[in-house]
């Protein structure tokens, strides 16, 4: 989940929408959900069910449609026009597409018919300033295999098919592609002893064991090299050898779970920690003139991202996961055997007292239990 840099002011929240609900898509206008769908998001009106106000970033709906939001500061969406209608605001896209269609031909169909119009949101001040550091781009798969990203550059839709199945941030998709490039060194095996003997000069005594260099002992070596940082231009690099890499030295799953096993891991590569990036200064400074009293209390922690969630979902399934920031452990909802009631379940942020909160499981009785029994029955 990479949608933190401001809305982390407020609870998220797993949510439940029906089919033929209310959903707000611009200031004052809202349609009726065609498709039902579950989602994280925040209520801009506190209820213990959703409201019409949602902001939702991250789901699936009942047709195994799956978008995730992901911010984008570069994003430049369409001028308001007071004669169209089908004004979409770009804060309600997510939840728009999921109550809205069932495959990802039909929202590329939609977003380029010209029908609908992606906005900044009203000409006030608040709404073109916060787009500037708000701004998101799609990622939108579906269950039969389709994956789409949906960005706005200069004002024009842009859709791509996502082959390479891989989305960060900044900047826009193509340059993510084809910076791939610079990093084509990368392999799936370990060949680089086999290259370096053209090379390799001899060592003498120095060291023990080894007559020649360069020479790699161990493995992992076919990684060597890729950026480390938390750029999302890094995450995309990382991300894409990493999955590529490990499914071609990894045997052929027997089932799914095997796959989402090795999907979990992937996502670990790309974990950002809390204070890891530093704070941006136009977050900043945008959210102590919106909201003095908080930023005077709280400014060290309006920071910049820090990955507040990781959700998995297996659209052929209708099936999706997601784990929290503080509490690692993956939850699940399986949609065909959802009632579809409207609900909200709160979902932890870093408001963690005790372990408890963690979801760390205390061995220690079991470990007094053992330490009683003779070494033969342990």
């Amino acid at each position: 989940m990479e949608f933190g840099r401001v809305l982390w002011l407020t609870d998220w929240k797993v949510q439940v929408f029906p089919r033929a609900y209310d959903m707000e898509i611009f200031p004052g206008s809202a349609i009726k959900a065609k498709y039902g769908f579950v989602g994280i998001g925040a209520s801009v009106i506190s209820s213990p069910a959703p409201t019409a106000l949602n902001l939702i970033t991250d789901g699936m709906n009942d047709q195994g449609l799956s978008v995730a939001t992901h911010s984008q500061y570069r994003a430049q969406y369409e001028t308001t026009a007071a004669e169209k209608t089908g004004k979409v605001l770009w804060l309600f896209v997510a939840s728009w597409l999921l109550g809205s269609f069932q495959n990802v031909e039909e929202v590329r169909d939609a977003v380029l018919s010209g029908h609908f119009q992606i906005t900044n949101g009203p000409e006030i001040d608040f709404w073109q300033k916060l787009v500037r550091i708000g701004g998101t781009h799609w990622a939108i798969a579906d269950k039969h295999g389709g994956s789409i990203v949906l960005e706005y550059e200069r004002g024009q839709p842009r859709v791509y098919t996502n082959s390479v199945r891989v989305l960060t941030n900044d900047p826009f998709f193509p340059w993510h592609v084809e910076h791939l490039n610079s990093y084509s060194w990368l392999g799936w095996d370990s060949r680089q002893n086999e290259r370096a003997k053209a090379i390799q000069a001899e060592t003498q005594d120095l060291l023990s064991d080894q007559d020649r260099v360069p020479f790699n002992s161990g493995h992992g070596f076919n990684l060597g090299g890729p950026p480390g940082d938390h750029s999302p231009p890094a995450r995309f690099v990382r991300t894409f050898f990493m999955k590529q890499i490990s499914q071609k030295n990894s045997e052929k799953a027997e089932n799914v779970w095997q796959a989402v096993a090795l999907a979990q891991a992937v996502l670990n590569h790309v974990f950002i920690p809390q204070g890891s990036t530093g704070p941006d200064p136009d977050v900043l400074l945008f959210v102590c003139k919106l909201f003095p009293s908080y930023c005077k209390t709280r400014r060290h922690v309006i920071n910049s991202d820090y990955s507040l969630w990781d959700t998995l979902r297996i659209p052929q399934q209708k099936w999706m996961a997601f784990r929290t920031y503080p509490n690692g452990q993956w939850s699940f909802i399986n949609m065909t055997e959802l009632d579809w009631s409207p609900r909200s379940w709160p979902i932890p942020h870093l408001r963690t007292s005790g372990f408890e909160d963690l979801n760390m499981k205390d061995i220690t009785p079991l470990l007094n239990e053992y330490s009683t029994q003779t070494p033969q029955q342990i």
